[in-house]
């Protein structure tokens, strides 16, 4: 779904890439940023893939993984925003309010690719919609979502098909 391909143009990072699954597990590279500060990028497999036969308790510890040790997450998603992602983010959410493993606030970055419907409204209204659902989950922990993650509505980007 090419979240190596992504890392490596908007990074110059060195993940490998090929045609259908290629990393597996978390994959690291340290670079050097502006300024001489070190940035750690973390690129991991696919999660929520039909295709993988696992249970999605994988999917959810390494969506955790990178949350609680980010300060930006990119999340690629391929189509429009879906129940299982507000899921997953949902189940992270609770984790790091239980397990007091975040130091930060990731800000959520949506990269969308391949969607039906290619009206950046119909998109934004779904990352509010979201964005809604997350704020109730977290009533109901008792927490306040801006204190976990940042989820922002400018936090969207719709990538052009390679076909169009």
């Amino acid at each position: 779904s090419a979240q190596s391909t992504l890392l490596n143009y908007l990074f110059g990072c060195d993940f490998a890439t090929r045609a259908g699954r290629c990393t597996q597990g978390l994959y690291a590279s340290l670079m050097q940023a502006r300024g001489g500060r070190l940035c750690l990028l973390l690129d991991s497999e696919g999660l929520m893939s039909i295709e993988a036969s696992r249970d999605h308790v994988f999917d959810a510890q390494l969506a955790l993984m990178a949350m609680a040790c980010s300060h930006v997450v990119l999340i690629n998603h391929k189509g429009e925003m879906s129940r299982q992602l507000q899921e997953l983010l949902e189940v992270c959410l609770f984790a790091m309010q239980h397990l007091h493993v975040c130091k930060m606030q990731p800000k959520l970055c949506f990269v969308l690719r391949d969607q039906h419907d290619r009206s950046r409204g119909v998109h934004e209204d779904a990352l509010r919609l979201m964005r809604r659902h997350l704020v109730d989950a977290s009533r109901h922990l008792g927490i306040s979502l801006d204190r976990w993650l940042n989820v922002d509505s400018d936090a969207m980007y719709l990538l052009p098909s390679a076909f169009a």
